[in-house]
């Protein structure tokens, strides 16, 4: 799908909005875009993430750490490539645990977003998805890395 603006919001509470369908996620956070629900509290649109975690299995989705965009000559069409991280915390006081839950959230989020390419229409397609290990103090989570290809057609018609 192609626009003449980036929707990059849009496409980052997408990515949250596609988490909440994953079984055990509880919460859904992104950066409150005001045009995508969230399926984890119907009728309600998906909000900015806090500073921090709000419980255990809560997942986040934020702004790109980097973007990339590649011009195709002539023709007023961009293509931005988007590294949009994810988190999903579980509390840290037990590693073994954080280890034993986490582990099937993996797979499922290969899942879920190999079963939605287009985030809704919005990319033109998904990239990498990679994922790390990471803790603080209090909480431990999975990092992810979703690669999302956005198109955009610049073309003024002049």
């Amino acid at each position: 799908m192609s626009s003449t603006s980036s929707r990059l919001a849009e496409i980052v509470d997408q990515t949250a909005a596609i988490a909440a369908g994953i079984a055990g996620v509880s919460a859904v956070w992104g950066v409150g875009s005001g045009l995508v629900s969230d399926p984890l509290r119907p009728g309600l649109m998906i909000e900015p993430a806090q500073a921090s975690p709000v419980g255990e299995m809560v997942h986040v989705s934020d702004l790109p750490d980097t973007g990339r965009i590649d011009y195709a000559a002539m023709t007023g069409v961009v293509e931005v490539t988007w590294v949009i991280p994810m988190r999903l915390f579980l509390p840290r006081n037990d590693l073994a645990n954080f280890r034993r839950r986490s582990a099937p959230m993996y797979a499922a989020y290969i899942s879920a977003f190999a079963a939605h390419q287009s985030l809704g229409g919005l990319a033109r397609n998904l990239g990498q998805l990679t994922f790390a290990t990471l803790s603080n103090d209090d909480w431990a989570w999975i990092e992810m890395k979703l690669t999302v290809v956005e198109r955009l057609n610049l073309a003024t018609g002049a």
